[in-house]
């Protein structure tokens, strides 16, 4: 939705985007027991992880980190000595305290593009893909259609086989993707 002021035009479908962003960095833990424990880090630092923690009554907080943090790292005194590394956009989820529940899930893209992190196009849902610029609903289905019915893209440019995406929409939005093929 576009809303004109002036000779200025507005585009509406990003406050949504604009008002989690805010919701999200303002979100700070307060109270007592056990709590998130993010090594602050600097800007001149190159982050290459974002972890979001929710807990079920507070907001949600994203961390950044130089590495990537494990459990036990990311949250002191919680218990848990696992050495398992945390991936770059993960959510965890925290269900319940004492005893420590959680559950890993992955940020939205919405959240990864904020921190100008790029979206896997063959890990992103519908709604991950509708948040890059360019990709509408219709678009997103037909990506997710097409990697259903001929699988994983191993380059950004197999998009281009994609009904709807030409060699100028695919520059517009590739840098918003990665593909990673560890997985």
């Amino acid at each position: 939705m576009l809303q004109e002021q002036g000779n200025k035009r507005f585009n509406l479908d990003f406050l949504p985007v604009i008002f989690v962003a805010a919701f999200l960095t303002a979100g700070q833990l307060h109270s007592g027991g056990w709590e998130v424990s993010a090594s602050p880090v600097s800007l001149k630092e190159n982050i290459r992880s974002w972890i979001e923690v929710q807990y079920p009554d507070r907001p949600p907080c994203i961390y950044g980190f130089a590495g990537s943090p494990t459990l036990a790292e990311l949250i002191p005194g919680s218990g848990r000595e696992e050495d398992k590394r945390l991936e770059n956009g993960t959510r965890v989820r925290i269900l319940s305290r004492e005893p420590l529940d959680f559950r890993e899930e992955k940020m939205p893209g919405s959240h990864l593009l904020l921190f100008g992190q790029k979206i896997d196009v063959n890990r992103a849902g519908r709604r991950d893909l509708e948040a890059i610029p360019g990709i509408g609903p219709s678009l997103s289905e037909r990506i997710l259609q097409y990697r259903e019915e001929h699988g994983d893209f191993r380059e950004l440019s197999g998009l281009l086989d994609v009904r709807g995406i030409g060699p100028k929409s695919l520059s517009k939005i590739e840098e918003y993707l990665t593909i990673n093929l560890n997985d």
